[in-house]
């Protein structure tokens, strides 16, 4: 009877043994069996309630670093469109949507040195709303700053890329007109006069 014992004690030595390196590879769902009833069949039970608590926990843990992942996710992606706003602010006007004075001075050079290395034509075309401060001051601000809003609208839809307008100031813009022979660039011209809200 006490060589029984004592392999069933060595038994349940061996199983917690084998549980405690599956525990250690990540396996945290699996029981060590109970064959012996005094201080190591104590041990195994308060092992498997330690590994249930531990196994609940890890779900509890993994869980929140899903939650944590899909915040942080959203946040990112809240954080790429206010970058985005941000550039747009930074290139835009406010006014018009079109391209402003800063990104216009930083475009040209560009596309002049594209131009020379390509051996093509640039164009740039420089206009404004004619008597516009007259108008601002028999009709007020608002209603100037409509007519640029619609001036924009108006020119922008006359141009395809790779043309760029840009609010140069105030009611002054400009048009680059990249690879446009000089036909091209005169009838576009023409066109931007023809389609002035106003004319």
């Amino acid at each position: 009877l006490g060589i029984h014992l004592a392999l069933r004690g060595t038994k349940q030595v061996h199983l917690l043994m084998r549980r405690m390196d599956q525990l250690g590879k990540g396996d945290f769902h699996s029981a060590v069996p109970v064959i012996v009833q005094d201080d190591l069949g104590k041990l195994a039970k308060v092992f498997n309630s330690m590994t249930t608590d531990l196994a609940s926990s890890r779900a509890q843990l993994q869980n929140y670093a899903t939650s944590l992942e899909g915040m942080v996710a959203e946040r990112t992606k809240e954080l790429d469109a206010a970058n985005k706003r941000l550039e747009d602010l930074s290139q835009k006007d406010g006014l018009t949507g079109l391209f402003n004075r800063r990104h216009f001075d930083e475009t040209l050079p560009l596309m002049w040195r594209v131009a020379q290395r390509e051996a093509k034509t640039l164009f740039l075309i420089l206009f404004d709303v004619d008597h516009f401060k007259q108008f601002n001051d028999r009709h007020g601000h608002p209603a100037g700053d409509s007519m640029l809003i619609d001036c924009a609208q108006a020119w922008q839809a006359q141009l395809e890329p790779p043309a760029l307008l840009a609010r140069y100031g105030g009611e002054e813009f400009a048009a680059l007109l990249p690879g446009t022979g000089l036909t091209a660039a005169a009838s576009i011209l023409d066109r931007v006069r023809r389609n002035t809200p106003g004319e």
